[in-house]
């Protein structure tokens, strides 16, 4: 009897872990589904704006990679201007191109704290020259990203690397100066 007893005992509580297991995961499903699409929501928008001089350009474009992966390509007319959403915890790269004239890219990180809960617009002005002025002069370092943005939590907003882009910004002035003395 008491073996009879035990078998049933066995199943009841394998049919309750089976049952409460189940139970667990129906209710848990909508916290997780919340989790996941929390991570998956736009976290920052990037309006940027592209120029030669003080001229907008036409006829361009603006391609959005989060790690080595195209997610967005647009082409932008006469107002110089595109927009691009990034979800939260991402690494992104925008290359900005027109035929004839020298890309740009910017580096974007978009790793914050999860109490972080806003939907922050960030935008920027890009200046994009000319290829053959810069004839004879060897522009490897145009590959890397012109600046870096990432989230700043002293300051809790997303903002520039201030001293990465100054350092970009006398390298640009720098083979500018030197397409000069070559073309001379």
């Amino acid at each position: 009897m008491m073996k009879i007893v035990n078998q049933f005992s066995k199943k009841v509580i394998k049919n309750l872990v089976k049952t409460s297991s189940l139970t667990l995961i129906i209710a848990c499903a909508p916290l997780l589904m919340f989790a996941q699409s929390a991570s998956e929501e736009p976290i920052l928008d990037i309006v940027g704006y592209l120029f030669e001089g003080s001229e907008k350009l036409k006829d361009c474009s603006a391609i959005l990679f989060k790690g080595n992966d195209e997610v967005q390509r647009i082409e932008v007319k006469n107002n110089g201007k595109f927009e691009f959403e990034l979800d939260r915890n991402g690494y992104y790269t925008i290359t900005m191109s027109k035929e004839g004239y020298q890309s740009k890219r910017i580096a974007i990180s978009t790793f914050v704290d999860d109490s972080y809960a806003d939907n922050e617009l960030f935008s920027f002005d890009a200046s994009l020259f000319k290829e053959d002025k810069l004839k004879g002069v060897d522009t490897f370092f145009m590959d890397f990203p012109f600046t870096l943005i990432s989230y700043n939590k002293e300051d809790g907003k997303f903002e520039y690397d201030k001293v990465y882009s100054k350092n970009m910004k006398e390298e640009y002035k720098r083979l500018k100066e030197e397409a000069k003395l070559v073309d001379n």
